[in-house]
């Protein structure tokens, strides 16, 4: 068989790479090295910072202690005394102390409908929604549902053979343990009627479809403020919404995920 000098070879390597479908390409320059040094987070907008920390200072003052249906949260938004689940109310009160501007679905059909975003790409706002299902499709109108996990974002959880919407909480932080690993920790309200903090691993790709949220190795459960147990058997992680997007120079752009859920409550 016939051999060619090193140069010739290079760019033989060259021109089937160039030839690669888009896809493939994407993937082989994507490849991960072998010592996987995680991005820095992007440090979110003030506003956000402000969100995390009501939504802590509520978990330290509650301290697992159960809160009637009918309160604090339920009667800003409601103006009344009605008994609710309130994971989704949690978060926009947390938002709307920290100044944050709240956006209800109806508007956001109103985008979905003219094709034009009234939102620039800086714009920091969350959804106003006391349904988890109504929360998600505010975030997938105006193109701000994502699979990547950013601090400030609106987590939505599903249940695997079941609604993609059930329950919706606060990330407070996320660290990329490997590429597309990420472990989070997330303030949850209307979780045994009081408020809590998790920590978990989400995968992106997972190996199997919806099995992409797992609770952390028992040996590096160290810490003491959080609840490593999952919620709930079964859920899975849908999505997140995106209340404030990264520029380019501090890190990547979500990726807008697919699709919508047909579920109503």
């Amino acid at each position: 068989m016939q051999k060619h000098p090193p140069m010739i070879r290079a760019l033989c390597a060259l021109c089937a790479l160039a030839l690669l479908p888009g896809a493939a390409l994407a993937q082989a320059a994507a490849a991960p090295s072998p010592a996987f040094a995680p991005a820095a987070m992007p440090e979110p907008p003030p506003e956000i910072l402000r969100m995390i920390e009501t939504a802590r200072q509520q978990f330290d003052l509650h301290g697992r202690k159960p809160i009637p249906k009918n309160n604090d949260y339920s009667r800003w938004y409601f103006e009344d005394e009605r008994k609710i689940g309130w994971c989704a109310v949690f978060v926009s009160w947390c938002a709307q102390q920290a100044g944050v501007r709240l956006v209800k679905e109806a508007e956001s059909e109103l985008y979905k409908e003219e094709g034009a975003s009234p939102f620039p790409a800086e714009a920091v706002f969350a959804s106003n929604e006391a349904h988890v299902v109504r929360t998600q499709n505010t975030y997938r109108n105006l193109g701000r549902f994502t699979d990547i996990p950013l601090p400030g974002y609106q987590v939505i959880y599903g249940v695997i053979g079941g609604t993609s919407s059930t329950h919706v909480g606060l990330v407070e932080t996320v660290r990329e343990i490997a590429p597309g690993v990420y472990e989070l920790t997330t303030l949850e309200g209307n979780v045994s009627n009081t408020v809590k903090r998790y920590c978990t691993r989400y995968t992106l790709h997972p190996k199997q479809k919806y099995h992409n949220y797992r609770a952390v190795p028992r040996a590096e459960q160290t810490r003491t403020d959080v609840q490593y147990k999952l919620q709930k058997e079964g859920w899975y992680i849908t999505g997140f919404g995106a209340t404030w997007l990264p520029d380019g120079r501090r890190g990547p752009q979500p990726s807008p995920a697919a699709g919508k859920s047909n579920t109503r409550p």
